[in-house]
């Protein structure tokens, strides 16, 4: 089974990586799965807006097709997501919108 750990922080040191570590080394070390992948939203690299994601720009598909594979590929998800003021973070929306 391949999981797949999405970190929802903006924040590249943030709680949400560490918490991503820990749950992938857990599962791993207790054979819950074949492997185990993290996919960290620190930076934001996905876009607010930008009409080139639904035009199937060459710049968004060289983003966006690795992470599509990666998640299309996966088993299950565990999701490590802040809260900030009520709402999660805006490039996690994001993903979950492509």
């Amino acid at each position: 089974m391949h999981f797949t750990i999405i970190s929802g922080s903006h924040r590249a040191a943030s709680q949400s990586i560490k918490v991503a570590r820990f749950v992938q080394t857990t599962l791993l070390q207790n054979k819950l799965c074949d492997t185990a992948e993290i996919l960290n939203l620190a930076n934001n690299p996905l876009p607010l807006w930008d009409q080139g994601v639904w035009d199937g720009e060459e710049k968004w598909k060289q983003l966006l097709d690795p992470i599509c594979t990666q998640c299309q590929s996966s088993d299950a998800f565990v999701i490590v997501t802040p809260e900030y003021h009520g709402q999660v973070p805006a490039g996690l929306k994001n993903l979950f919108l492509r």
